[in-house]
């Protein structure tokens, strides 16, 4: 998944508009769609993981020798754990 992807998935799941994220962090209307080269230059990137919680590493494309993380942010990353940990609803780990 590249950059712009990226950004477009965590706002979906965040229920932000793209066009929001935009106007929050200052960005031109349609600046994300016209992103060249799926990364974005630095400034952009830190604007966009500050506001979205995420690696600003991904947005700009640099790899890491770092397994990425599963989550997005630790409070999902802990709700996972709590949940794979108790037996009862561990099951709903074993169904995916």
């Amino acid at each position: 998944m590249n950059a712009v992807e990226l950004v477009k998935q965590v706002c979906r799941e965040k229920g932000i508009s793209i066009a929001k994220l935009e106007r929050d962090c200052d960005f031109s209307n349609g600046y994300i769609g016209k992103v060249k080269k799926d990364v974005f230059p630095v400034d952009k990137a830190k604007k966009i993981s500050e506001y979205l919680g995420i690696d600003l590493n991904l947005l700009i494309g640099v790899q890491t020798d770092e397994q990425p993380e599963y989550y997005y942010d630790s409070e999902t990353a802990e709700i996972a754990q709590e949940i794979f940990e108790t037996p009862g609803m561990r099951v709903l780990f074993d169904a995916a």
